[in-house]
């Protein structure tokens, strides 16, 4: 059941429909919350509706269930240079590359 709200989730993110996303993407979070994959693109969902500050909450979650995952480093960082807040935004986008400095060159799901 989590792949299928998960993947219902991506398709309507892909069609811009990000509301509609976020409500799968919480589906999924409940029945596997332990996944950080929903709680990213969630996020990415959340800033392409520029709610910014809820997108920042939920990559935390992420990084309180896998604090070595990058992705949400990466998404911290995102919001935060679109909040005005550069320097901190360099913080987490620095952590982001030190935990995995490939993962600028891997296409992300948004």
């Amino acid at each position: 059941m989590y792949q299928t709200h998960y993947n219902k989730a991506l398709t309507l993110m892909k069609s811009g429909k990000n509301e509609e996303a976020i409500i799968e993407f919480d589906q999924a979070i409940k029945l596997a919350p332990e996944r950080v994959g929903a709680y990213f693109n969630k996020g990415m969902a959340l800033m392409e509706l520029d709610k910014n500050e809820k997108a920042i909450k939920v990559f935390d979650q992420a990084i309180k269930i896998n604090s070595d995952y990058a992705p949400a480093y990466y998404g911290i960082s995102k919001a935060l240079d679109k909040l005005g807040k550069h320097e901190k935004s360099m913080q987490y986008y620095d952590k982001a590359l030190e935990l995995n400095p490939s993962l600028l060159k891997k296409p992300f799901i948004y």
